[in-house]
């Protein structure tokens, strides 16, 4: 295949992956063909690996920028909404077990824990994965608040007598939200092997941020898993933070995926 035929196949896959976000979360901060020209920067730049990054990256960018009211507060407005939609959804797939009215309280904190503490990220190319953060942390206090077990899907959601089953069935995400996912999992995945492959004697610390991003379990759960205490859980965390941090290489694809928010 000659380099122009690439070219073309390249294109013609960052049409599709832009049409496929830009339906599921009603992107608008970007025009079409812009949206794909800055996919094809990011590709061609060597920032992304996979289309997918390559197009939430460069959305990214365009998102963190129109939030921090640079262009303008419709721009700024338009932004949030579209942020508020894309955690809305990101709670539904994710966190399955929060009622609708949940759902919707925890995707509010979020936008509020995110408004105070924009000036933290520090790269825009990340800045979903910074507000998937603290999506997560909002859900973690919801649910340290109700104490309670993982409601059953047979269970009646809220006050209506649809089980909650039958709500999910209604509104399943979409195909590209899994393949996101999956790809954002497959790709944490080939990075720590590889991260492994380099630093043999990091083991455990290897282990505790598979655990955290891969499996989705905080402080504590990893701690009983690895018979450490939840101070050393944090120590391990810290210090392949650091390493990574130092290693330009390990840095830049480490920020890409989320995985070093908290050390931002």
């Amino acid at each position: 295949m000659s380099q122009h035929d690439v070219s073309e196949e390249m294109a013609r896959r960052c049409h599709t992956v832009v049409d496929q976000l830009i339906a599921r979360y009603h992107w608008q901060l970007l025009e079409h063909d812009e949206f794909v020209q800055r996919v094809l920067g990011h590709m061609h730049a060597g920032v992304s690996e996979q289309l997918v990054h390559a197009a939430i990256g460069a959305y990214c960018v365009a998102m963190h920028t129109a939030c921090s009211g640079a262009e303008g507060p419709l721009r700024q407005n338009q932004a949030y909404g579209e942020l508020a939609h894309y955690l809305y959804s990101l709670a539904y797939m994710r966190f399955a077990d929060l009622l609708p009215d949940a759902r919707e309280d925890v995707t509010q904190s979020a936008l509020e824990r995110i408004f105070k503490s924009f000036d933290r990220c520090r790269e825009p190319i990340a800045f979903l994965a910074f507000a998937a953060q603290h999506l997560l942390d909002a859900v973690r206090v919801v649910r340290r608040q109700e104490h309670r077990a993982v409601q059953s899907l047979a269970q009646p959601s809220g006050q209506s007598d649809e089980a909650l089953a039958d709500v999910l069935q209604d509104d399943k995400p979409q195909p590209d939200e899994h393949i996101i996912a999956e790809e954002q999992r497959t790709a944490i995945e080939k990075l720590l092997l590889e991260y492994s492959q380099m630093h043999p004697r990091a083991t455990q610390q290897i282990a505790v941020l598979r655990m955290k991003w891969i499996d989705d379990l905080d402080e504590g759960e990893i701690g009983q898993r690895l018979g450490i205490s939840i101070n050393s859980v944090y120590v391990a965390q810290s210090r392949i933070a650091k390493t990574m941090r130092s290693e330009p290489h390990w840095r830049a694809r480490a920020v890409a995926l989320g995985i070093l928010l908290d050390e931002l």
